[in-house]
């Protein structure tokens, strides 16, 4: 399976290893058992910071971020 992309209307912004940076969206890419998030700048780059969530997490993980809406 290969990575997605999400793009969001709005910039948002993430907290990398140097500060505070602007996203407007994330890179979502199957890694093992695990599926990584990864933030995608404004400058178009992949940002160097990234959130690993187990695959048996993300029915959980779903129920949460619909139960936000």
């Amino acid at each position: 399976m290969a990575s997605k992309t999400i793009t969001f209307k709005k910039t948002t912004t993430f907290l990398g290893r140097n500060g505070e940076f602007k996203q407007k969206g994330l890179v979502v890419a199957p890694y093992g058992d695990e599926v990584t998030l990864a933030p995608i700048t404004s400058k178009d780059a992949i940002g160097r910071a990234w959130l690993a969530v187990p695959k048996t997490a993300i029915p959980e993980l779903i129920n949460i971020l619909q139960s936000m809406i």
